[in-house]
């Protein structure tokens, strides 16, 4: 299973139907299994707001601005497709349950 992130998005967004054991799977589940790990650590744990935005930049392989805040828990499945606009607030036991396509921006 050598998929990159990108390769693997653009499957799970073209395939349709990914089927248990494939190579879109292994690779889908096994981003899914880090993003878990991570969200545990996030929200078992006393953070600064620059530690939380580390941790979400990480979990949803996305730089934030330091505009970005966030109230835990966040709680993630995949995390890989969620895009998040600047100067963005979470509240509120956010959760986030889709292998398709999420972003999150602020209107100006």
């Amino acid at each position: 299973m050598n998929m990159n992130l990108e390769e693997l998005l653009s499957k799970m967004e073209t395939e349709g139907v990914i089927h248990g054991g494939s190579d879109v799977n292994k690779a889908m589940v096994a981003v899914s299994s880090e993003t878990r790990r991570l969200c545990a650590q996030l929200n078992n744990g006393v953070y600064t707001s620059e530690e939380i935005r580390q941790q979400v930049s990480e979990i949803i392989g996305q730089e934030l601005d330091e505009g970005f805040s966030l109230f835990v828990p966040f709680i993630s499945d995949f995390g890989k497709n969620i895009k998040i606009g600047q100067m963005y607030s979470l509240m509120l036991d956010v959760s986030s349950r889709t292998k398709g396509k999420s972003s999150l921006e602020t209107k100006a």
